[in-house]
């Protein structure tokens, strides 16, 4: 009788194991000894990237990406993803950026996006900016907040007499802390201030710059006005010339308001009355004006010396 054995049985093992390396990824087979390893990938760059978001349509939100240290990025291999947090139905829309050639430290550039509704100031949104040779984040995060638009309105503006200072009073709105820049005909800066956007939270704000120094006359010609905003960004926002022809004063009338009659039948001028108008667009000061009496010179000095475009007033002094 013919013996029959059973047959071993030989098992071959292949181990397959599963590395996972940054957002791509490969598979290493466990195979025989002396094997080249696989080649890892690219490095992404490192590089210092803050991202703020502002409301630039009623439905469309513009990104603003500072570049702020580290590595150069070339714009073209660059993506950025967004979403918002209040349930617009937009998962992680890849936005083009505006812009192309090489992102450097200190450059900075834009990325907008419409979301097709509605996109109230005060939406947290989440930003992710993609290095696509590497397919790895540069740039995350999930508290990104979408400002109001950033907007200037000059409301009113007018030349006033601030005190012995001839000056341009503005009322202005922004929702953004302002700074304002005030230029004379030779692009001299002549005065500047701030305005905070929380005195401007009810509607406006008023402002004075000065034309020119205490008591004096400003001069004819183009003056500038620079509005800025100085927080989160300085940008300008808004510029505006103002051309003045300059005072122009005459005297439209004088009387003798006062006077001595001697026995001798002589009569002495005691006191003089003069009306001065201003027919000009800019403020006069004046602190004197000369009279001649039988060929002699006199003057009579104004205590109240500014005459605002458009007005008259009467000088009445002791002479």
């Amino acid at each position: 009788m013919e013996e029959k054995g059973v047959s071993p049985i030989v098992v071959i093992a292949i181990v397959i194991v599963i590395v996972a390396v940054g957002a791509g990824g490969y598979l290493l087979l466990k195979g025989g000894e002396g094997e080249d390893p696989p080649p890892q990938p690219p490095l992404p760059p490192s590089s210092l990237l803050t991202v703020t978001a502002e409301k630039s349509a009623e439905t469309t939100v513009e990104l603003t990406i500072l570049h702020e240290g580290g590595d150069d990025l070339a714009i073209a291999e660059l993506d950025i993803m967004a979403e918002t947090s209040h349930g617009f139905g937009v998962t992680m829309t890849s936005v083009d950026f505006l812009g192309s050639g090489t992102f450097s430290a200190g450059d900075s550039i834009t990325a907008t996006y419409d979301y097709g509704a509605p996109v109230p100031a005060g939406t947290v949104i989440t930003v992710f900016i993609v290095h696509l040779p590497t397919r790895q984040k540069i740039f995350s995060s999930s508290t990104i907040v979408v400002q109001s638009v950033i907007e200037f309105e000059l409301k009113s503006w007018e030349v006033v007499d601030d005190y012995g200072w001839p000056a341009l009073k503005l009322s202005c709105y922004s929702a953004v802390t302002i700074g304002l820049y005030l230029y004379d005909s030779n692009l001299d800066q002549i005065d500047a201030g701030s305005i905070s956007f929380t005195a401007m939270e009810d509607g406006s704000e008023t402002y004075l710059l000065q034309l020119a120094g205490m008591w004096e006359t400003p001069m004819s010609g183009t003056y500038s006005l620079v509005v800025k905003s100085t927080f989160p960004q300085r940008k300008p926002l808004y510029t505006k010339d103002f051309a003045f022809s300059g005072a122009d004063v005459s005297v439209t009338s004088c009387d003798i308001t006062d006077w001595t009659y001697w026995h001798s039948g002589d009569y002495t001028l005691q006191e003089l009355s003069v009306d001065v108008s201003n027919d000009g667009d800019l403020p006069a000061y004046v602190d004197k004006i000369l009279i001649n009496i039988d060929g002699k010179d006199d003057y009579i000095f104004a205590f109240e010396p500014c005459i605002l475009p458009g007005e008259s007033k009467t000088i009445t002094e002791s002479i």
